[in-house]
């Protein structure tokens, strides 16, 4: 059970969420740092976000109480050490603030670089003239697989180094997330899509975040994927792969029902796992009559953290992304957090298969809806 505290930050984390999407763009932003912080991490973490946005920061020493609202004036205020109750006042006097503060509250920082870069600091021009491209390449994609027999959807469990032992399948292939990062699984499952959505692993300023980003850019000279990401990460992806055709955008809303994204309705349910925000999505937005899934062990009683990887870096570069983000970990119940996800991905593949398409998990899987599945190809 969460103490007041902690129930009293998700509730705001809330309302920072909402807040997301209430900004039209264009606008500068100040800084604020508390005095006796060293500014230095925090400059930093903002640039990660803001490098190459057209907007003018300024820096100020101050705790939040103290601002002079009336020089903020329209600009997005954006702190690194802010207490619970600041922002609360904040939020309640309709101010505009992004809580970059690492250990504020389980995803608050990690969703708000992001969501500054996406929502404030483009312009409502820009950001509609991104998301039309995002549009006609979803449109491109969907026309150039519709209707193939099978999509073949790969996780980055365990069993993924079996996954298609014989090589690709046949029919829209769909990986993910560190993938990149295995030549060898890269080669045999041969993948025509790469969704990744993780707003600390692949999006944020650590060390692993950057070898993602890497080895992203790298596959995607070799291979030619496309790649199918949240839309308010797109500043981030356009700044590695200029003008990079096959990058598709989707918005992730909350909403009470899941939604096949298409040209005319670009956005899926926000779900918390690339598995049901994407990927599922993706293969069923391609009108495959059936989908397959593949590495997707689940969680052993055993994993003291999300669940173990095939795929995935060492144990130093792991740590990098622990020590950036404590919140997104420290706040973190990693059995809640699964059991809530095996809940969605049932719910979601009786949505899929009320629809006509025929779900089955090529490999024995831990999660209950994909055990019940199971048919080996």
């Amino acid at each position: 059970m969460l103490g007041a505290s902690r129930q009293f930050r998700r509730a705001l984390s809330l309302l920072l969420r909402a807040q997301q999407k209430s900004s039209g763009g264009g606008r500068d932003v100040l800084a604020v740092v508390s005095d006796g912080v060293d500014p230095e991490p925090s400059r930093a973490r903002l640039h990660h976000y803001t490098a190459g946005c057209p907007v003018e920061i300024e820096w100020t020493t101050s705790r939040l109480k103290d601002l002079d609202w009336r020089e903020v004036g329209d600009r997005v205020v954006v702190t690194f050490s802010a207490t619970p109750d600041e922002v609360a006042i904040l939020l309640a006097k309709r101010r505009s603030i992004r809580v970059l503060d690492p250990s504020f509250f389980s995803t608050v920082e990690v969703t708000a670089g992001a969501a500054l870069a996406y929502f404030d600091l483009m312009g409502s021009s820009e950001r509609s003239d991104l998301d039309r491209l995002y549009r006609e390449r979803l449109a491109g994609f969907l026309t150039e697989f519709d209707g193939l027999d099978a999509a073949h959807v790969v996780g980055t469990g365990p069993s993924m180094a079996a996954a298609m032992g014989d090589g690709p399948a046949t029919g829209l292939r769909i990986a993910c997330n560190t993938i990149v990062a295995s030549p060898a699984d890269l080669e045999r499952i041969d993948p025509h899509v790469i969704c990744f959505a993780d707003p600390a692993f692949h999006f944020g300023p650590s060390e692993y975040a950057d070898q993602f980003r890497s080895d992203l850019v790298r596959v995607v000279r070799e291979r030619e994927p496309y790649l199918i990401f949240p839309a308010q990460g797109g500043p981030l992806v356009e700044r590695y792969l200029p003008g990079y055709q096959r990058s598709i955008g989707i918005r992730l809303r909350t909403a009470r029902r899941f939604n096949i994204p298409h040209p005319g309705a670009q956005w899926v349910k926000r779900c918390g796992n690339v598995l049901t925000n994407l990927m599922l999505p993706t293969a069923v937005a391609a009108k495959a009559s059936r989908v397959v899934v593949y590495g997707c062990d689940g969680r052993d009683p055993a994993d003291d953290g999300f669940w173990q990887h095939a795929a995935q870096y060492d144990a130093e570069t792991y740590q990098s992304v622990r020590e950036i983000h404590p919140a997104f970990f420290d706040d973190r119940d990693y059995l809640r957090y699964y059991l809530k996800h095996t809940e969605t991905l049932a719910a979601q593949i009786r949505w899929v298969e009320e629809a006509g398409v025929r779900v089955t998990s090529a490999q024995r899987s831990l999660i209950p809806a994909l055990a019940e599945r199971y048919a080996p190809e």
